[in-house]
């Protein structure tokens, strides 16, 4: 009497192994895959606040160096600021659920700050300190995106 284990074959065992093998790397190149591109949205929308902020520290800086009064300059730069205040705006709701909680307070504290400017009619005192914080932010914000990025 002939007994025959009913174990896997060599064979068997390849074919399941090659399976796992396959799985294992499928799995982790996509896990790779969704870091990446969840990298690449917090770098974006990292990119678009620093570009709105810039374009909000321009306008100031300009309507500070402005000595003039005509109103169609100074219609043109209010436009130019609630542009960036806007663009500010979509770029914290973009990074809303990619960015820590500290870093949205920070955004949202900013941008309802930010949004009580007129620049066609402000002082210099409170245009300078609206510069200040604008520049402060941007460079809390450069070390922001350095720490919670590890560029």
């Amino acid at each position: 009497m002939i007994f025959r284990d009913f174990g896997p074959t060599n064979l068997e065992l390849s074919v399941l192994l090659a399976l796992f093998s396959a799985w294992l790397v499928l799995s982790i190149s996509l896990r790779r895959l969704k870091g990446q591109k969840h990298f690449r949205l917090r770098l974006d929308a990292s990119v678009r606040v620093v570009e709105a902020l810039r374009q909000m520290q321009s306008c100031c800086e300009k309507r500070l160096h402005t000595h003039s009064s005509d109103p169609i300059e100074l219609e043109r730069l209010r436009a130019d600021y609630s542009q960036a205040h806007k663009d500010l705006q979509r770029a914290a709701d973009r990074g809303r659920s990619l960015f820590s909680a500290s870093t949205n307070a920070v955004l949202s504290s900013l941008i309802d700050g930010l949004a009580s400017i007129d620049i066609s009619k402000p002082t210099v005192e409170r245009l300078q300190d609206e510069l200040e914080v604008i520049t402060a932010t941007l460079g809390y914000w450069q070390s922001t995106v350095k720490r919670e990025l590890k560029v």
